[in-house]
This record gives structure tokens, sequence and C-alpha cells, in this order.
């Protein structure tokens, strides 16, 4: 038997001209119309290689907003084949250039694609979303402040207390972790040491850190639902606190939103320098996801 081959690849989608549009790609080797994927690198995993593949084919930045069927074919060598698809939104679209594996492409509606593209398995990849639904789909990245020291050992006031040299490691260690995702917004409660955790990601993005009260101690979160329901498909990044965070977890629980923690326990963890993922549609929390802090 044959070992299967594995490639990961991209459903890209976008809003042009007022319409919801898909990116279909001309391959001149085989004279088809496809959707952007490819073999992955040594290592990498799923996400990573169909957002290279899309960038490598068609030089469009973009953010995975779900993952989607994964497809399974032969090739016309005879070859098994699967393929792990993602929906992906186009962030940023630079003027292509042809290159050696992709020569055109098009951002055509839903009805267009379907009629260009060659392969039965993408019409039916394609027929399986909504792209409303997807436009609508959007992430929120709730991270506690990194390591800031001893609350009883500082003196002056508490809003002040800076990070520690552990703690803008960590800084650094969110942003790469999140750098890749492209926030829209980077928030942040006014605590200094909340500001700082967000600095990195938001330099690398050119953004700047927004304050927000609902994110400060003692808020209880008061305002963070309105505020994520009024930016549906918004992919947004929030630094707050060890009370803060789990109560708007426990509230979403307490809503029957579903919750994945890693804790051994099943409790809500909240660790400095972790971060729990929202995933929301349509600006509603559908699904949260706890990460530990990096390494």
């Amino acid at each position: 038997m044959r070992e299967i081959i594995t490639a990961a690849g991209g459903l890209v989608f976008a809003t042009i001209d007022g319409k919801r549009r898909v990116l279909v790609i001309h391959r001149p080797r085989y004279d088809d119309w496809s959707f952007p994927k490819g073999k992955h690198d040594d290592g990498e995993s799923d996400r990573d290689a169909a957002l290279r593949e899309i960038e490598e084919e068609t030089n469009v930045l973009g953010r995975i907003v779900a993952r989607l069927s994964d497809v399974v074919y032969t090739t016309p060598n005879d070859n098994p084949k699967r393929v792990s698809y993602f929906a992906v939104r186009a962030v940023e679209t630079p003027k292509f250039k042809p290159n050696s594996e992709v020569d055109r492409l098009e951002w055509l509606t839903k009805k267009q694609a379907r009629k260009r593209l060659t392969y039965d398995h993408d019409r039916k990849l394609l027929e399986s979303v909504s792209l409303r639904r997807l436009e609508t789909t959007g992430q929120v990245n709730l991270v506690r402040h990194a390591a800031a020291g001893d609350r009883a050992d500082w003196k002056g006031d508490d809003r002040k207390r800076p990070l520690t040299d552990k703690g803008r490691q960590q800084a650094v260690a969110i942003a790469d972790r999140l750098e890749r995702r492209m926030a829209t917004r980077v928030l942040s409660s006014p605590y200094v040491r909340c500001i700082q955790t967000g600095e990195p990601l938001a330099e690398r993005l050119g953004l700047s850190v927004e304050e927000a009260v609902f994110l400060e101690e003692g808020s209880g979160g008061s305002g963070f639902f309105d505020y994520v329901e009024d930016r549906p498909g918004d992919e947004l990044v929030m630094v707050s606190h060890g009370d803060v965070i789990p109560a708007i977890i426990d509230h979403l629980g307490r809503k029957g939103v579903r919750l994945f923690t890693r804790a051994p326990d099943g409790r809500l963890d909240c660790k400095k320098a972790s971060n729990w993922i929202l995933t929301t549609e349509h600006g509603r929390a559908v699904s949260a996801e706890y990460v530990p802090p990096p390494d």
C-alpha cells in the first residue's frame, strides 16, 4: 500500500466590492483551477503549512478562522493524498506576481468559483461552508499579564507595578505566539503590568495598546461582552488580570459555551502569561480554550 501524501491548504475569502469572494488559483503544470495548498515542510503543523503555502503561491497574508474538512483523493499519478483545509480570512493582498507554481489567480463569488474549479472535491469543500458565517467568525485572546513580582513586595501604587525580567521575556514569547494572528486591536487593563505585556505584540503589528476599563482589576469584565459583540469577525487581543479573566470564562460556561481546559482537574486555570482563546460568531463566543504560559 502506498504511503499517503499529506498537505495543507486554505479556502481564502474576503469581501471585495461588497461581495463575499473566494480565491482560486490556476496551476500551469496541471492546467487546473483549485485552492492554494502544498506539502508540509519538515516538522511543520497543518496550520503553519497552510498559511505558508497560501503566501508563497499567492502573496496573500491570511488569518485562519476555522478548520474545514480534510479532503482525500487520488493524484494523477495514482497516489493517495490528504489535504487539511482551513478557512482563511485574507488580511493583506499584495499585488500578485506569477511564479513557478501559479500563473493566475482570481477572486470569485461562490457561484463563479463553483463553475471555475476543476475538481469535484474542491466544489464539495466550497459547498460545505457558509461564507456569511465565516465572515463573522472572529477570535478573542484573553491574556493574563506576565510575571510582575509579588504584590506584597511592591511599595508604591499597585497600578504602576511593572513586569519583572521574567515577565518581559514572557511578553516577547506571547508576541511570538500571537503575531501570526494579525490582531486588529490590542487592548489592555490600564495597569502598567498589563500594558507592558501587550506592547511587544502591538509594536510588531504596528498598533498601539488601547486601555480599556472593563479589563482592569475588580471590574468583573463588565462591558467586555458588549465590546466584542459590536465587532463581529474581529481578531482581538486583550490583556487583563487573574480575577477578570476567570469571571468572563465562568460566565461563558454558565451560558453553555464549550470550554476546553488543559488543567487535569478541569478547573478554569489562569496562570500569568497564559491565555484563553475565545472563538466568536456574530460577536458571541461559541467556544473557549485555555492555553498555558509559553515555555
